[in-house]
């Protein structure tokens, strides 16, 4: 028996979609149905491709738009919060996007950046 090597199946929305459902929310087409939204906390690591592929189907944007115009660095911090709003849809809010402070320094809490005014 043992064990079955795993397939590259290509940009597929099989995992966020099972992600979304097991913590409230049914993806559906461009937006999510909040069923029974909960406000945990869920991290899922990746690298290049792979986080640019889920990123693309959790913000519904095209994976090479993803891929191409928000390019991101390995081991940075990319936060998306799906509000709580049971019965409605809702959209993923990207709220930090490539930090990597943690790198730099060791700061007490995640960092959001500012623009210079």
């Amino acid at each position: 028996m043992g064990t079955r090597p795993l397939k590259w199946r290509g940009c597929s929305s099989e995992q966020s979609r099972f992600q979304a459902k097991r913590n409230g929310y049914q993806h559906e087409g461009r937006r999510f149905r909040c069923e029974s939204g909960t406000d945990k906390t869920i991290a899922l690591f990746s690298h290049g491709g792979s986080g640019a592929c889920v990123l693309s189907h959790m913000l519904s944007l095209p994976f090479p738009y993803v891929a191409s115009v928000m390019p991101y660095n390995f081991t940075s911090i990319i936060i998306l919060e799906f509000p709580v709003s049971e019965g409605t849809y809702v959209f993923p809010h990207l709220e930090l996007f490539n930090d990597c402070a943690h790198i730099h320094h060791k700061p007490e809490k995640p960092m959001i950046q500012q623009s210079p005014d």
